[in-house]
């Protein structure tokens, strides 16, 4: 690596560094991404606070770096884990200990890591909001090497209906608390249309996005079966109008 390019890296690090402890809140939005739908339509006139699981800000302070060397110390000979995945877990509660949220939201709901701290942090009710279909080989363990469904056991899953807790259910999953509630991007395409401006010049609009795996090497023949219908019945459709 050249010596640009490191300096370039350390000082896109360096931009990313808060030099002051998260703010104490009572909601914890786990993931940036997808933060602009809850704090626009659900979180405005409340208390949160994001943490940014893909480093776009980074805490530093007296008070975590207090909060991380004690919860290094618990992690450091009970993990199996590289010293980088101890590090990264032991910032995560340090983060979660200076906030002391009593709820933690996430729209990334197959994020390994949200699931590993529901289970860690146990002073906050954890909520997952499903934001899309999800396949066998959605479910990836920590090691990324394996896909179990089962280790997905977060408390309370806010879905899009009843399939999709009684798939989760038929894969193995541990989720304790389904909530079929609909999809919350669909609820804001609905409900406020006044926001989109879309001018509407068709009948119908298929959203898809392909998986390889899926449609070429079988990996979830359920799914597979229920998109070729659909696509079967939507021909059909196109050929009588």
């Amino acid at each position: 690596m050249g010596r640009g390019t490191l300096l370039n890296k350390l000082l896109t690090l360096i931009k990313k560094i808060q030099f002051h402890s998260p703010k104490k809140a009572n909601i914890i939005i786990f993931d940036n991404v997808g933060s602009e739908f809850l704090i626009k339509y659900i979180l405005f006139d409340l208390n949160y606070e994001i943490f940014y699981n893909r480093f776009e800000k980074i805490f530093i302070s007296p008070k975590i770096i207090y909060y991380f060397i004690r919860e290094i110390k618990k992690l450091i000979f009970r993990e199996n884990l590289k010293i980088s995945s101890k590090i990264y877990r032991s910032y995560i509660l340090a983060f979660f200990d200076c906030v002391n949220p009593k709820i933690t939201i996430s729209f990334i709901d197959n994020n390994p890591i949200f699931d590993w701290i529901s289970k860690e942090y146990i002073n906050s009710q954890y909520y997952a909001i499903q934001n899309g279909i999800r396949i066998i080989n959605s479910f990836y363990r920590l090691d990324k090497r394996t896909c179990n469904p089962e280790s997905t056991s977060i408390k309370n899953m806010l879905c899009f209906g009843n399939n999709e807790a009684d798939y989760y259910k038929k894969l193995g999953s541990c989720i304790e608390n389904f909530h079929p509630v609909g999809s919350l991007k669909g609820s804001i395409y609905k409900y406020f249309p006044q926001e989109n401006n879309i001018i509407i010049k068709y009948d119908l609009c298929l959203i898809s996005q392909f998986r390889k795996n899926i449609i070429c090497e079988n990996a979830d023949i359920e799914i597979k079966t229920a998109i070729c219908l659909l696509n079967e019945y939507l021909n059909k459709f196109i050929k009588d109008t």
